[in-house]
């Protein structure tokens, strides 16, 4: 049986950001502002189904959002891959915020496998957490 949300990376012409950033934004509500060059800005707008019993973003909905951003800037780059691993670093709750912005920095790669790095802040410039994600090629 075929699957058809899979999507053919390696063959899109230059459409795969695109066709990413779509399907982001339609699963996850994740607006992307910056997608280029390695470099990526994603904003979630907080619901209350984002949020804990202490009206705090789950940490979950923060490692999701990072995740999202990083392999953003790691596509920017014009490469089709995967997450392989991630590191997370949660250093404050913020219970007034109404958006949650990350921004994520592709630091170094080499043949297969690409280093990125990624904060998370409020609406105010608060950072919350930062993430190390190591991503690997398709190809």
């Amino acid at each position: 049986m075929e699957n058809k949300n899979l999507i053919d990376l390696q063959n899109l012409d230059g459409k795969a950001l695109e066709i990413c950033i779509a399907q982001i934004n339609k699963h996850f509500n994740i607006k992307f502002i910056k997608a280029e060059n390695g470099e990526a800005i994603g904003e979630l707008e907080l619901e209350e189904r984002h949020k804990n019993l202490f009206n705090i973003p789950y940490g979950g909905i923060l490692f999701n959002l990072a995740d999202c951003t990083t392999g953003m800037a790691f596509i920017s780059l014009g490469r089709p891959g995967v997450t392989v691993s991630a590191t997370a670093n949660f250093m404050r709750g913020s219970q007034n915020t109404s958006k949650l912005i990350c921004k994520a920095k592709v630091k170094r790669g080499g043949r297969k496998l690409f280093f990125v790095r990624a904060e998370i802040e409020d609406d105010e410039g608060v950072i919350l957490s930062d993430f190390d994600f190591i991503f690997s090629t398709l190809d």
